[in-house]
């Protein structure tokens, strides 16, 4: 059985389809869903409609006006998408902008990830730029703050760990600009270091340095590091014991 390929060298535009392998090298315009077991992006392309695949490298720079549906997505270099995608594995080590929702199972970032959306999976790694517009709902998060402020709205799991990254070497980088801004974090264990919060809800909560949170509820345990500052904490396991009214 022939394979079917769409190989653009140079500057072209053609319709979609599907294929075995797409390949663009110069700069290719695809009107029309694909359909395609590997994508490789090695110049600028631009597809027009929705992108279904096993899995895609972008090495240079791509505009999708879709959605995509991916296995496995690689980018190097700059990649962004109109509608909301589904990629089992993401792993980000250039810049990547969805402007809707995106689900998976496992995005690992050492990169740029912006999301004008919900994010939805199941293990959240990021040691680079991370900006969400909304929910990020994961079983496991781990956040490693480097050089840049990251904001997510809200951060939802079982586990989550916020901290700084430490450097090889014994030598200090860090920035004073390391830092994640939210409202609300969520969890059954959580972890925190450098992060701004308005309410910080969990079951065993430990707060490490560079925090300043307006509220804590947690159920079984805490612990605050004396380098940060948390304006009020609630034990929502203590519960309330209605007394007998006074004889008179």
């Amino acid at each position: 059985m022939s394979s079917k390929n769409l190989i653009i060298n140079g500057s072209s535009s053609t319709n979609g389809g599907d294929f075995d392998k797409v390949s663009i090298r110069g700069e290719g315009t695809i009107y029309g869903d694909v359909k395609a077991d590997v994508v490789n992006i090695y110049g600028q392309g631009t597809f027009r409609d929705n992108v279904s695949i096993k899995k895609m490298k972008v090495m240079g720079q791509t505009d999708i006006y879709g959605g995509i549906n991916a296995d496995l997505l690689k980018v190097y270099g700059q990649l962004d998408i109109s509608k909301m995608s589904k990629v089992k594995h993401l792993k980000v080590r250039g810049e990547v902008k969805f402007f809707n929702h995106l689900y998976g199972e496992r995005i690992d970032n050492k990169g740029s990830l912006k999301v004008n959306g919900n994010v939805t999976c199941d293990q959240f790694l990021s040691k680079g730029e991370c900006k969400i517009d909304g929910l990020l709902s994961a079983e496991e998060i781990n956040v490693k703050l480097l050089f840049s402020t990251s904001r997510i709205t809200e951060i939802g799991g079982g586990t989550v760990s916020v901290n700084r990254h430490n450097f090889p070497y014994g030598i200090n980088f860090r920035s004073k600009r390391a830092h994640l801004v939210t409202t609300v974090v969520e969890a059954d264990d959580i972890y925190l270091e450098y992060t701004t919060a308005k309410v910080v809800r969990g079951n065993n909560i430990k707060i490490g340095p560079g925090c300043d949170i307006e509220l804590i509820e947690y159920r079984d345990s805490i612990h605050v590091s004396p380098a940060s500052t948390v304006h009020s904490e609630i034990n929502t396991n203590v519960k309330k014991i209605d007394l007998p009214p006074k004889a008179n």
